[in-house]
């Protein structure tokens, strides 16, 4: 039996929702399987999880081997040292696999002259200053020669993103919402909560990492919306559950929003499980078009003037949906007429999105991995 050594490489943090969709136990028992991170100030959030942080070369060349048959999952950045390891690694033979299998729905990039007017702008500013941008972009451009051995991809975006990269070889399969909807129960309950989807946008961990200025000060965000979910509360006689990012401190969230019961990791369980979802923008939207659940999508006066907005109105157009801004808020304002679906928006958005093609749900991302190589 041939052997067959898999790595995953990445620059950012390794979470334990990563470690569940990537299947990991199941990875490592039938590969020779490591994870390695190339950004030595990342920390793991999940102590559970062996991470190999490399430094150098000569680290790279310990931890990695010329046996058998190698392949990369590569969640590596743009940046210098991520290009100079997989030059290394390409050079010495290995595979590289590209995973998208999560893509959100996200504008395309603006024009030129918008996209240096943002950068002057500290709110408009997204993914880092105009050197970092530029800096990244010439090395785009110096490796765009480059092209993946294989890629997982889930609906028809990310398919046409794989043949126009010209990839050697594209798999479809379903996206990681998907399989992990697949997995939960709806439960019955009498009295459904509401759910906010939580992104931390006052002061998400990858904002160091991207580079990216908040597009709203922390008091005035999280005062804006609990003055919505004291309305919707009232409103609807029932309580907001916060559905919490998974990068977030769920103690100090829990008295951000007002120590209303907040829950991390548990995503598609609370939407699938609720009357309706509020969001921002969120790869998580995907879980309300599994589960047929409406989607209000809220910004306030703060996140309108942001790089944010953006988002949340691309987002939002894609199920062809009103956008409320919250600090806008009135006694006589129509809830219901945010709450509405679509049914062909909603198929649209899982065909583009989630699978392009209905697979079984005993093929999950280790079953497809086995499968392939």
């Amino acid at each position: 039996m041939k052997q067959v050594n898999l790595y995953i490489f990445t620059d950012n943090f390794f979470l334990k929702k990563d470690f569940i969709r990537f299947d990991v136990n199941k990875l490592n028992k039938f590969f020779n399987f490591k994870i390695i991170s190339i950004n030595k100030e990342i920390i793991s959030l999940n102590k559970n999880i062996k991470i190999i942080k490399i430094k150098n070369l000569n680290d790279l060349i310990k931890h990695t081997s010329e046996m058998g048959e190698n392949y990369v999952i590569d969640l590596m950045g743009v940046d210098l040292i991520s290009w100079k390891v997989r030059k290394y690694l390409k050079k010495k033979k290995f595979k590289f696999i590209k995973i998208l299998l999560g893509m959100t729905p996200f504008p395309r990039k603006k024009n030129f002259i918008k996209r240096i007017f943002y950068n002057l702008t500290l709110k408009k500013k997204s993914g880092g200053g105009l050197l970092r941008k530029i800096n990244n972009n010439i090395q785009l451009n110096l490796n765009r020669k480059f092209k993946y051995d294989l890629s997982l991809v889930a609906g028809r975006i990310a398919f046409q993103n794989q043949l126009e990269k010209k990839t050697i070889k594209i798999i479809d399969f379903k996206s990681f919402d998907t399989i992990n909807y697949e997995k939960t129960k709806l439960l019955k309950k009498k009295n459904s909560p509401i759910v906010f989807i939580d992104n931390d946008i006052a002061g998400h961990k990858d904002y160091k990492y991207h580079g990216t200025t908040s597009p709203v000060e922390k008091k005035k965000y999280y005062k804006s919306l609990d003055f919505f979910f004291n309305f919707l509360e009232k409103k609807y006689k029932t309580k907001i559950v916060i559905a919490l990012n998974p990068k977030s401190n769920i103690k100090l969230c829990k008295l951000n929003f007002n120590n209303r019961k907040v829950l991390q990791n548990k995503t598609s369980e609370l939407i699938k499980n609720c009357k309706f979802t509020i969001a921002h923008s969120t790869t998580a939207i995907s879980f309300c078009v599994l589960s047929n659940k409406p989607v209000l999508y809220i910004t306030t006066d703060e996140i309108k003037k942001s790089w944010l907005q953006q988002e949340i109105e691309f987002s939002a157009s894609q199920l062809k949906k009103k956008i409320l801004n919250i600090d806008l808020l009135h006694d006589n304002i129509n809830i219901a007429s945010y709450l509405n679906i679509n049914k062909k928006n909603y198929k649209n958005y899982i065909k583009n999105y989630l699978y392009r093609k209905k697979i079984s749900k005993t093929q999950g991302f280790f079953e497809i991995l086995k499968k392939t190589l």
